[in-house]
């Protein structure tokens, strides 16, 4: 009776390990039947294959280059302007001297296109013939020689017009009915690059350079390392990076924000109704 039962639990266990087996068969079947054609065959790991722009190029659909956003002439009419000693003094204190002489005023959309199209938000890599490769932040801080140590910086969730018009006026310098002006005529929290120009030359003149500072960084950021598809216009929560004491300049990681953003906009622009790029 003994043998038996023994016999009868072995052979139990046998029969779980054959439903196992089918159970993960019938898995990697789901996903053959699932997968794309030149494409993935697995669809566990990049699941919104569907909206990538490989897919819709494999069905014969060209979308053409991507229009890079770059804002090298924006960037180099503000350079135009004289930069005080105080001003120059916190540029160098944030550690982004090195952004300034550092813009494009063009760029080959056709080869950023490519590298586009194989990159894959699910991964943050680029998949290509002979593996995948990816940016880093050792990438980002030493071709741009910006820090990757300090805080992360975390967006305000709160910031809307009547924010966006307060931190202009307390923070860059603008008065409060010219800031809730701008923001009004934005219709959001956003300033637009050539008012920001505008009112660094008058800070200048009357000599409020730690505002003139705080206005010619998110400027600067604006144009550079968070360059976005607004193509005139900086969104307000950038400004949080100067609310601070300015003497506590250095305490944000500079390459970790900027690698975030690219990842986020290299993301953007391989969905296939994507026409342009940022970043």
């Amino acid at each position: 009776m003994e043998q038996a039962a023994n016999d009868i639990h072995d052979a139990s266990g046998d029969a779980d390990d054959v439903d196992d087996s089918n159970d993960d068969a019938d898995i990697d079947d789901q996903d053959q039947q699932t997968g794309f054609p030149r494409g993935p065959t697995v669809t566990r790991v990049l699941t919104q294959y569907e909206h990538h722009v490989a897919q819709i190029l494999w069905e014969g659909e060209d979308r053409g280059s991507l229009k890079v956003i770059t804002h090298g002439l924006k960037l180099k009419k503000f350079t135009e302007v004289p930069v005080p000693d105080p001003v120059e003094h916190w540029i160098r204190e944030f550690g982004l001297m090195h952004l300034s002489p550092g813009y494009l005023t063009m760029a080959d959309a056709g080869l950023i296109s490519a590298f586009v199209e194989r990159w894959h938000r699910e991964t943050n890599s680029f998949h290509l013939p002979f593996g995948e490769m990816t940016i880093t932040l050792d990438d980002v801080a030493t071709l741009l020689h910006i820090s990757p140590h300090g805080k992360f910086f975390d967006a305000p969730v709160n910031m809307n017009t009547n924010n966006a018009a307060r931190a202009a006026h307390e923070y860059l310098g603008a008065t409060l009915e010219e800031a809730c002006a701008e923001t009004s005529n934005n219709k959001c929290a956003q300033y637009r690059l050539q008012w920001l120009r505008d009112l660094y030359s008058r800070l200048i003149q009357t000599n409020q350079f730690e505002c003139a500072a705080r206005t010619y960084l998110l400027h600067l950021v604006a144009c550079t390392i968070f360059a976005d598809k607004t193509h005139t216009r900086v969104e307000a929560k950038y400004i949080t990076f100067f609310f601070i004491d300015l003497h506590r300049c250095r305490d944000y990681s500079w390459a970790s924000t900027t690698l975030v953003f690219l990842y986020d906009n290299l993301g953007d622009g391989a969905v296939h109704d994507t026409r342009q790029l940022g970043g």
